[in-house]
């Protein structure tokens, strides 16, 4: 699964060359964007159409990304690396390309793999390694798993928000000192 806006920055043109070097790989596209068109017609024209899936933006992704056996994020620029932490919170591997959110969100071979951007024999050879790896793909995953469950999950970070808003309502209920 690719989950992400599909505009020239998305890299599933990279994904597309390494879902053509794996036969057996399906693919499942989840998103929308200004390149939608440009990137299903490149699927077609280099033969991997039959098994690639462009589902559109759903809200319900995440059981997409449940259903999947890993998640991959080629995106040459992705500030915030949402796609690792979906993966993260449905328990599963993730193959990331080495940019800024997402590079910075993972530690290579233990919550999940990196990759060289704009690489598409690296992103090849990690799904197959991943893919024919089943208890290093667990272990990536469940670790993934663990750290969203500490790190981002609401009942982790809704708590420190309150702590927070706590501590500035407090400030504000404090007199300010008299001027003169």
């Amino acid at each position: 699964v690719v989950v992400g806006n599909l505009d020239p920055e998305s890299g599933l043109d990279i994904v597309f060359g390494a879902v053509a070097r794996i036969s057996e790989l399906y693919l499942w596209v989840i998103g929308d964007g200004s390149a939608a068109q440009d990137l299903q017609d490149k699927a077609l024209m280099i033969g991997i159409k039959p098994r690639s899936r462009f589902v559109g933006w759903r809200y319900d992704a995440l059981s997409l990304i449940s259903a999947a056996d890993l998640v991959v994020c080629p995106a040459l620029q992705d500030d915030i690396g949402s796609g690792v932490l979906e993966a993260w919170a449905c328990g599963k591997p993730v193959i990331v390309a080495d940019s800024v959110g997402p590079g910075l969100l993972i530690s290579h071979r233990e919550n999940g793999v990196l990759v060289p951007m704009d690489d598409t024999r690296s992103l090849a050879e990690a799904i197959k390694w991943v893919m024919q790896d089943q208890s290093f793909a667990e272990r990536m995953a469940k670790a993934g798993f663990e750290l969203f469950n500490q790190s981002y999950a609401a009942s982790s970070v809704l708590p420190q928000y309150m702590t927070v808003f706590k501590q500035l309502v407090e400030e504000a209920k404090l007199p300010s000192a008299p001027t003169q």
